[in-house]
């Protein structure tokens, strides 16, 4: 059987297709400027803000009542649905559990705002 039409591999074989192995390099690397240009500054808040935050945590944790939490993560504001469980003041940690059952561990300065 001749199939002529087959460019038989001889000489470079797959060398000419390499500069094509770059392009997953390429996207990583436009994907990673990109999150650069996204991110944002850590929110400042005033201490009213925090105690707002603290006593919606506490009602939360007490009444077993499902909030709304905003917290900082590597410069973006992430958003959850949360059940506060546990409320670390010597570390400063919250333990929450989201809708699914995982639990999620967050510093208390990362915490933005409760709904």
């Amino acid at each position: 059987m001749n199939n002529t039409g087959v460019p038989k591999m001889k000489g470079r074989g797959m060398v000419k297709w390499q500069p094509f192995a770059s392009m997953p390099e390429q996207f990583a690397g436009i994907k990673q400027i990109v999150e650069e240009h996204t991110k944002i500054p850590r929110p400042i808040l005033t201490q009213d803000a925090k105690e707002e935050i603290e006593r919606e945590l506490l009602e939360s944790m007490k009444l077993q009542k499902t909030i709304m939490i905003s917290y900082y993560q590597n410069g973006q504001i992430l958003h959850e649905t949360v059940v506060t469980k546990v409320i670390a003041r010597q570390t400063r940690m919250v333990f929450f559990q989201d809708l699914f059952g995982f639990t999620l561990r967050l510093k208390f300065d990362d915490i933005v705002s409760v709904d």
